[in-house]
């Protein structure tokens, strides 16, 4: 098996993978997957189709492997130089083998008697179950237990909904029966095997990570029940949905810098994020065996002790400043500005300059942004827009929100009115534009950390498809095991979107989660059923071409004209 490059007119080069085989003694070439193409000049394109070529080789190879395991599990996988058999002869698909009259009789049907029973979604099962299955899961689960999963994901990634809901779209959209119970015995069956998937999924992304983890990117967030009542993990906190009448959970999650998945930890409701950073890693180091990363995070991480203790543990990290709480002296040389220099000038779009300065004997570098500046006054005056509206000409308080936008621009007088204080507002437009990271990595260029920290959207981006793609929250369970469970299938369903995504991505345009959902939706089947006979058929529906890229990537090949059910 090989990578073979062909040229193309207009000055393109084909990637495909190839294997020679005999055919009456000569030796010939077929292709067996067709990677891409791309323009001949554009070295990136023609370095990222090398990559995924290298990586759908090895696939192809593994898959071989597997295959010969199973068919002679006693023998060890051997490279044989004996000739392969001869294959038949190929036949355009559109011409069919000439058919006897009884045969024509027999398969014979009168589509005026056919009547649609039910329509099925097939694409879903087709694409996102042949990831799962990828993954390795059915010899922790067993056959019967990996089968609900299997139906229970599909249906959490196509419309994801509470578990009676999920039954019932499997049973009118997938044509498949699985009971509520059946659900709730699958979530008390994994519990306490969060551990053990997470590394099983992990390893399944090895050969998208690459051997080693060199960057994870860190942040946490709350999800909401729809209880007020506490228990060990059930707790008020600090509520980043603005749900603070309600019970919540504090979910910690970590990925490399494309989006992909290394891991997650559960924490209490009331648990600061401070103090999630360094137990999460502390447990990812030694399930996962990652060991040289570096962390990004945002400024919630940013405390004394958290930055110790990753120095301790021999552990870099970029986290976010908070500039406004540095000492007056910094505070004032940041803002003077004098020692930046120009990293992007785009008079039209942005420009971008960069200062840098020890603190604590670690670096700080701010970065300033033309493009960001001018965000950061729309947002501003927003507010005050907001706010004037609010206390009115008699700067009464009754409408005034306790909104931290609102407070750093007030101030309040001795007869518990408020007005809008101009030299605070002044004070704050300084700060305009202006963003700073810590860092404790002494020989990367001050771009390159800026670079690490900017990619922080990958894991809100992340977040979203959790919370609304998946609707991780609110979370309806009370049991403490149903919690976890609930979480854990969430953030395998997670898993399956991003593999997807990023093997899509490989090979064709890349498409948000979102997308690839709604094109593998619309890939269905129809169930006939003939009112004499009662001889049930599946008629295909038509593929969109995207719908054939996303196919092909996975190499899944599908009938395209009616068939009998057996």
């Amino acid at each position: 098996m090989f990578i073979r490059k062909k040229s193309l007119s207009g000055g393109k080069v084909a990637f495909q993978i190839c294997e020679n085989y005999r055919d009456l003694g000569r030796v010939r070439q077929r292709v067996l997957r067709h990677v891409g193409t791309a323009e001949t000049k554009d070295k990136e394109a023609l370095t990222k189709l090398l990559e995924t070529s290298l990586f759908l080789q090895r696939e192809l190879e593994q898959a071989r492997e597997n295959e010969a395991l199973t068919q002679a599990p006693n023998l060890p996988f051997v490279q044989s130089d004996a000739p392969e058999p001869v294959p038949p002869p190929t036949m355009p698909e559109n011409h069919l083998p000439a058919e006897s009259p009884d045969e024509i009789k027999e398969n014979w049907v009168d589509t005026n008697k056919l009547v649609e029973e039910s329509r099925v979604v097939e694409g879903i099962h087709a694409v996102f179950g042949t990831v799962l299955d990828n993954f390795g899961l059915q010899s922790l689960l067993g056959a019967r237990q990996y089968d609900v999963l299997r139906h229970l994901m599909m249906a959490r990634i196509a419309w994801p909904s509470s578990k009676l809901q999920a039954s019932d779209n499997l049973l009118k959209r997938f044509n498949t029966d699985i009971s509520e119970d059946r659900i709730y015995r699958l979530m008390d069956a994994i519990e306490g095997d969060e551990t053990s998937i997470q590394k099983i999924v992990f390893n399944a992304f090895r050969p998208l990570i690459g051997e080693k983890v060199e960057i994870l990117f860190f942040d946490v967030t709350t999800l909401y029940f729809e209880s007020m009542e506490e228990d060990d993990l059930r707790r008020y906190g600090f509520s980043k949905d603005q749900k603070t009448h309600l019970t919540q959970v504090v979910l910690a999650l970590a990925t490399t810098q494309d989006g992909l998945p290394v891991g997650y930890k559960l924490f209490p409701g009331n648990t600061a994020e401070t103090s999630t950073l360094l137990q999460a890693i502390s447990e990812w180091r030694s399930s996962l065996d990652i060991d040289q990363i570096t962390i990004v995070a945002d400024r919630a991480m940013m405390n004394e002790k958290n930055l110790k203790l990753l120095e301790e543990s021999g552990l870099r990290y970029v986290i976010a400043a908070k500039l406004k709480l540095l000492p007056k002296e910094m505070q004032n040389v940041i803002l003077e500005r004098t020692e930046e220099r120009v990293l992007i000038h785009d008079k039209e779009e942005d420009v971008i300059s960069v200062q840098e300065h020890a603190y604590n004997s670690r670096r700080l570098i701010i970065s300033y942004s033309t493009k960001r500046a001018r965000k950061d006054a729309r947002d501003r005056e927003q507010i005050l827009v907001k706010l004037r509206k609010k206390i009115g000409h008699n700067g009464s308080t009754k409408k005034l929100v306790t909104n931290r936008g609102y407070l750093s621009v007030v101030t309040e007088s001795g007869n518990g009115k408020v007005r809008i204080d101009e030299a605070k507002v002044a004070a704050a437009a300084k700060w305009d534009g202006l963003h700073g990271v810590i860092t404790n990595i002494a020989d990367a260029k001050q771009e390159e950390v800026l670079g690490l920290y900017r990619r922080l959207w990958m894991i809100e981006d992340s977040f979203r498809i959790n919370k609304h793609t998946l609707e991780m929250r609110p979370v309806y369970h009370y049991i403490s095991r149903r919690i976890k469970a609930h979480i854990l299938l969430c953030y395998l369903g997670f898993a399956l979107c991003r593999y997807a995504q990023k093997r899509i991505g490989m090979q064709c345009e890349t498409y948000s989660v979102d997308r690839i959902r709604s094109i593998l939706i619309e890939v269905q089947y129809s169930v006939l059923k003939h009112e004499d006979t009662g001889c049930k058929y599946h008629l295909p529906s038509k593929m969109s071409p995207e719908a054939r890229q996303i196919y092909g990537v996975f190499g899944l090949k599908r009938v395209r004209r009616m068939t009998k059910v057996v």
